[in-house]
């Protein structure tokens, strides 16, 4: 952690410093709009879980202080959310727009993957059994673990049944819930694990873990982008922004 910064400023450059190997990492995939994709869905990501600690800061003040000077404080760091809020939601609607094209280059990723005769289903099973092994040992409470499973089983679904051209839907689709609970009254931050973090941070690395799965068992991948990376940055995803 960066001391030197202050918590908001800090949790940005260390997101951005666990996102970066993906971003790279993806330079390689064959839809090459995905670096464009993961760099403009980390910088919203980045934005909203900014804002969520200056709302964290307000209320901090609204319970604890009443003098004038912490209700100053309160009404600054509101202020602070409500614009990097609007950012957020503004950098997800502009990521939503990248993956539009990312969807059509997915879709020529698809009819690859079938004329190649692989059994796509047999890999997402393989997925599955892998991904929840390193699950099991990330330290959670069963109802997060329950959230995070039922994120998973959906993804492969999706991708089994639709393929990439389908999980790039699945993946819109969270963008946009995102999009809706951020401008919710309890930003979607209510609950103990955030909604907003299982929709924008926790779905959105398993979709991306799907995708370097499937094509690290064409290409040469590296062993983050395998087996490692979703296990260590979904342990950054679930304490980020607690």
């Amino acid at each position: 952690m960066l001391y030197s910064l202050g918590r908001e400023d800090s949790s940005v450059v260390e997101w951005a410093k666990c996102v970066g190997p993906l971003a790279d990492a993806a330079r390689h995939f064959p839809a090459r709009s995905l670096p464009d994709f993961i760099e403009s869905w980390s910088k919203a990501v980045s934005y909203v879980g900014e804002s969520e600690l200056y709302a964290r800061r307000a209320e901090r003040h609204e319970v604890f202080r009443t003098d004038e000077h912490s209700q100053n404080l309160s009404a600054h760091a509101w202020a602070r959310f409500e614009q990097r809020n609007r950012l957020g939601v503004e950098a997800l609607g502009r990521t939503r727009e990248t993956l539009r094209e990312l969807r059509e280059q997915l879709e020529r990723f698809d009819h690859e993957l079938s004329a190649s005769g692989r059994d796509l289903r047999a890999e997402l099973a393989d997925f599955r059994t892998e991904t929840f092994a390193s699950f099991a040992d990330i330290e959670m409470k069963k109802s997060d673990a329950e959230e995070i499973r039922k994120l998973t089983e959906d993804a492969i679904r999706v991708t089994a049944e639709q393929g990439f051209t389908g999980l790039a839907g699945w993946m819109d689709t969270k963008l946009a819930e995102t999009v809706d609970v951020r401008q919710r009254p309890d930003r979607g931050a209510a609950t103990n694990f955030a909604i907003w973090k299982l929709v924008a941070v926790i779905a959105l690395l398993l979709a991306l873990g799907i995708a370097f799965w499937i094509h690290c068992g064409w290409f040469s991948c590296s062993a983050y982008s395998r087996d490692n990376y979703i296990k260590a940055i979904l342990v950054t995803a679930g304490l980020w922004w607690c």
